[in-house]
């Protein structure tokens, strides 16, 4: 019931409660949650009409064109479109899960619990733009995650390993493979039956490569997303072209990595993905955008936009953070 030569509404979805929205070319900083539509996402928050009366005033009309900022399309995928869950028979699955069991059961007699965990995914995005641009990506999801508990006399500790990315269950089935998580998630444990406790106070730690990661996500990259930094409750809002770190420290937030977790071929508005510098040698060089932010700093996108599900806006979060 809607057309541009006569504007009525614009009616987005079959929801619980009705629901009459359209798109604008200028978007609100509040942003209105769209109550449980039962069809795709929309890539951008709406707007509602104020009167059917002001529908063709400049605010609202001629529909919305594309964005003269807008990202270069690509065709380019960093993961394929096969679905993991169907991929293989449950009894293999299984299979697997009992063959890890008995081998790690069997190269230690201090093993006393072993937790496997075996998952996948495989959505489906469809995202439908304001000026009516429809764009689509196919995101499959493995993760294999091996939990060993060990015991010493009275005295029990565990260890853990896990891997996964946006591929095929045979990468991470491969026996070699498995056996790795084993290996590592027994060393873990043992370590820490022979640990002692480590002092309290401030010192100088060395960090290798591997769970460190998560001190990076969290202490900086968090503190580089654009809406923070936006709103100014970022410690990084002001600080843009400064020293930040010490020479020589480069963090990168990068979805063009093939297969990898967080890898996107397009973000979850669209935009096509990229690697995004925010530290070089030092220096704060960018924040991490959504299209939204970028528009309200004066900036582009760094196909960076992310939401839960359709029924949750979109938001700029981190994809693959090293340093």
């Amino acid at each position: 019931a809607f057309s541009w030569e006569n504007p009525v509404f614009f009616i987005i979805g079959i929801v619980k409660v009705p629901v009459v929205t359209v798109f604008a070319t200028e978007e609100p900083e509040i942003i209105p949650v769209i109550p449980e539509p039962r069809i795709a996402a929309l890539a951008g928050p709406p707007l509602i009409f104020p009167t059917i009366a002001n529908a063709k005033s400049k605010k609202y009309w001629p529909p919305p064109a594309v964005s003269k900022s807008a990202p270069n399309k690509t065709n380019r995928n960093y993961y394929n479109s096969n679905n993991p869950i169907s991929e293989i028979d449950f009894d293999k699955k299984i299979k697997v899960l009992q063959d890890i069991n008995e081998y790690a059961r069997s190269i230690n007699n201090k093993v006393e619990q072993v937790s496997i965990n075996l998952a996948s995914s495989w959505e489906a995005i469809r995202i439908l733009r304001a000026d009516g641009e429809m764009l689509d990506d196919i995101r499959p999801l493995v993760r294999l995650g091996v939990n060993i508990a060990v015991k010493e006399n009275d005295k029990m500790e565990t260890g853990s390993y896990g891997s996964g990315g946006r591929h095929n269950y045979d990468v991470i089935l491969d026996e070699k493979n498995w056996k790795f998580h084993v290996d590592e998630a027994l060393k873990q444990a043992l370590i820490m039956l022979e640990a002692k406790p480590a002092p309290a106070g401030e010192m100088t730690v060395v960090l290798g490569p591997g769970w460190p990661g998560i001190l990076l996500h969290e202490a900086i990259g968090h503190g580089l997303e654009g809406d923070f930094n936006r709103k100014k409750t970022s410690a990084f809002h002001d600080l843009m072209g400064q020293k930040v770190a010490s020479e020589g420290v480069t963090i990168v937030d990068d979805g063009t990595i093939d297969n990898r977790r967080g890898s996107l071929t397009i973000d979850d508005e669209g935009t096509p993905t990229e690697k995004t510098v925010l530290i070089e040698n030092g220096i704060l060089k960018n924040f991490m955008q959504d299209r939204l932010n970028a528009r309200l700093m004066n900036t582009k996108s760094t196909g960076s936009g992310r939401r839960e599900n359709y029924r949750h806006v979109v938001l700029p979060r981190m994809r693959n953070t090293m340093m």
